[in-house]
């Protein structure tokens, strides 16, 4: 984990206070306290702020989710909330306390927080008083959640680094996975993004290039229609099931989902006619034969130079060999009902253009960060599509659109689409990190 100047990172190992968390290092957070409670290992969460003044405004007390939601609904719940929520009394009678579940790398449905805190409420406290942070972005219940864009704020903070700097902690964390790269550390950044070089101006082998590491229904779905219509031959693509489910427990969940979403069994015919299941996983280059952690979750590659580098597909930048070998993306979000970003639209708006495989709004979460998308080559109303079976058939029309298109209509679009790529890979640096998080904050206490 790397910071920046304003907010540095405290290495549990190297740094003096040993927090393992962000550290507040600028002006304008002087009314904010803040107080990390849990026990143990707790993860990404809360923030270090020693900029508080002695009269401060607000008292943000950080709790990390994973631990709370193992006692959600069980008995156990009523004395983990004593150790680590503040007294009763205190959710009652501080107005300057706001008790922060922090969930930023986890999607939270409103609904549920809703219930949670309603829970909360019947042991004592003052459910006003508690917020969550999440990962997703729904708004149907007011005041409850904050949506933490975590991928983008990670990827703008290293973006934001000197090239020196960039090139010494991102090369790494990517060895394994760029070991094509032979130059300087200091000039990593300049290969990874470059765009103009002649040999990635010229035409390329696939339309489109998808990863898929988790077998959630819409991705199997996906996936499904890809071989279904004929289009696997022109997506470099990835299904690693990464979670090793059985064939049958990922069928029930598809047959869980049609009935939820209505789709009449389209998702659950589709899976069938398409004989998806077995095929997976569908590997790249990663996979079980050259996983590092034999047993552990794929999801690793090692470095055959620099062994001591293995390199996590999800918290890598993007793979160039693959993204130089397709025109476009199919970015595959973990969640479909809600908007979020995750790191694979984050990672390939540096490299592609894409379509968006993600809850609807979630391109407008983009927008709203000033990157822009790509208008030109997809009919992106499918953002504005509620509905996730009827989303989900737009996108996948789109898909064999843009497939059905000659190979120098693909390729004009690509180059066409050159500086909106660029255009977004400038867009990281010029993100205000520190409004970034004052907007979190004053968020958190509204």
């Amino acid at each position: 984990m790397i910071g920046s100047d304003m907010f540095p990172f405290d290495n549990r190992e190297t740094a003096k206070h040993g927090t393992g968390k962000f550290f507040i290092n600028t002006p304008g957070f002087e009314d904010f306290k803040i107080t990390n409670k849990h026990f143990g290992d707790a993860g990404h969460y809360g923030m270090v702020n020693p900029t508080t003044k002695e009269n401060y405004k607000y008292h943000l007390w950080f709790v990390p989710s994973d631990d709370l939601m193992s006692h959600v609904n069980i008995p156990s719940m009523e004395g983990f909330l004593e150790k680590i929520f503040p007294p009763k009394e205190q959710t009652w009678n501080d107005d300057r306390l706001t008790i922060v579940i922090d969930r930023r790398i986890e999607a939270m449905n409103n609904g549920f927080a809703k219930l949670v805190n309603e829970q909360f409420e019947e042991l004592g406290y003052n459910s006003k008083r508690i917020k969550w942070l999440s990962n997703s972005k729904e708004d149907s219940e007011s005041n409850i959640t904050v949506y933490f864009p975590w991928e983008l704020f990670m990827r703008t903070m290293r973006f934001q680094l000197n090239d020196k700097d960039f090139g010494s902690y991102c090369w790494g964390r990517d060895a394994g996975m760029n070991s094509d790269y032979t130059g300087h550390r200091d000039d990593y950044r300049d290969w990874l993004l470059d765009l103009d070089s002649p040999k990635l101006l010229e035409k390329r082998p696939y339309t489109f290039l998808n990863y898929n590491g988790s077998m959630y229904y819409h991705k199997l779905w996906l996936i499904s229609e890809i071989f279904k219509r004929g289009l696997d031959d022109k997506i470099l693509l990835s299904a690693l099931n990464r979670y090793d489910d059985s064939k049958e427990d990922l069928m029930k969940d598809v047959v869980h989902e049609d009935k939820e979403l209505g789709a009449n069994g389209d998702i659950v015919r589709s899976i069938k006619e398409s004989k998806i299941l077995d095929k997976l996983p569908i590997y790249l280059d990663v996979g079980d034969f050259n996983n590092p952690y034999p047993g552990d979750q794929i999801g690793h590659i090692q470095s055959k130079k620099y062994p001591a580098i293995i390199s996590e597909i999800g918290d890598s930048n993007p793979r160039k060999s693959h993204n130089n070998q397709a025109y476009f993306a199919i970015c595959t979000e973990t969640s479909f009902e809600f908007s979020r970003l995750t790191g694979a639209p984050v990672k390939t708006i540096l490299l592609n253009p894409f379509l968006l495989v993600a809850g609807a709004g979630s391109l407008g979460i983009l927008h709203s960060f000033g990157f822009k998308t790509f208008p030109n080559i997809f009919d992106e109303s499918y953002d504005e599509i509620e509905d996730s079976v009827t989303r989900h058939k737009h996108l996948v029309n789109e898909v064999e659109k843009v497939c059905s298109l000659t190979e120098d209509e693909k390729h004009q679009l690509y180059l066409e689409s050159i500086p909106i790529i660029k255009h977004n890979q400038e867009q990281f640096k010029r993100i205000d990190i520190k409004k970034f998080f004052l907007d979190i904050f004053y968020q958190l206490v509204k």
